[in-house]
């Protein structure tokens, strides 16, 4: 059985494949059980696959800012350059040494916050959402830090989830 840090560190090397679409980085995908909650991405390691070939086409940069794993599931907070800058929230459910789920929200980089945080700034020890937005179906990821037992910051992506006609899995965003 893995450890949380093999878990992470697998997860790490699948996100890092990005930028060199290696299909061995998807070695990490249970074929058999993975269920794909992006509709934006076709199930298993051969979704993985032709996902990473075509991001690769963009000269694509992964920065792995965060990383937890806790119990059967490992997060990261990642920020991507595909010919632009985006912020990713990523979970992955294990079932004992491959990942069977995932689920990830991504948006455009923002500028800092009133505060003058950025979105990836700040501590990087550790210390899902899903409603409407201007009536569109939008999914939330919220990161908190806790210190002191306050929150004393706050990380979020949403991303609006696309309509069911345009998946490319069934299993929807949640």
């Amino acid at each position: 059985m893995t450890t949380p840090t093999q878990r992470k560190n697998q997860i790490r090397k699948l996100l890092k494949g990005i930028e060199t679409a290696d299909p061995a980085a998807a070695a990490v995908v249970n074929e058999s059980k993975y269920i794909q909650h992006n509709p934006q991405t076709q199930e298993g390691s051969e979704g993985l696959t032709a996902l990473f070939a075509r991001l690769s086409k963009t000269n694509p940069r992964v920065n792995i800012v965060r990383a937890f794993a806790d119990g059967d599931f490992v997060f990261a907070l990642t920020e991507y350059d595909f010919a632009s800058r985006r912020i990713g929230f990523e979970v992955f459910r294990f079932d004992g040494d491959l990942a069977v789920e995932h689920w990830d929200n991504i948006q455009p980089r923002r500028g800092p916050n009133p505060s003058g945080r950025t979105m990836v700034d700040g501590p990087t020890t550790p210390p899902v959402s899903e409603g409407t937005r201007a009536g569109t179906p939008t999914a939330f990821y919220d990161l908190y830090r806790l210190k002191n037992a306050k929150v004393v910051e706050h990380w979020d992506t949403t991303e609006p989830v696309p309509p069911k006609s345009e998946w490319k899995n069934n299993n929807g965003k949640f």
